[in-house]
């Protein structure tokens, strides 16, 4: 089943405090709406600048998976 957007919230804090994430910013949107754009924790580890769906954050290698899902 899929999440609606007020589950959306603790299942990424759940998710971010086992995996010891830092921050996640998630955007999710339904065709052209966005239907959640929200940041969890802190940009860094040892900053705590908080995590928003507007911090630069950088991709390292994970842009070769997003180019082979393409």
């Amino acid at each position: 089943r899929a999440l609606t957007s007020d589950e959306v919230p603790q299942v990424v804090e759940d998710y971010r405090r086992a995996e010891r994430v830092a921050g996640v910013a998630v955007v999710a949107m339904r065709g052209d709406r966005v239907v959640i754009a929200q940041g969890f924790g802190t940009f860094g580890s040892d900053d705590a600048t908080p995590m928003t769906p507007d911090v630069v954050q950088p991709l390292y290698s994970v842009s070769k998976h997003m180019t082979a899902a393409l």
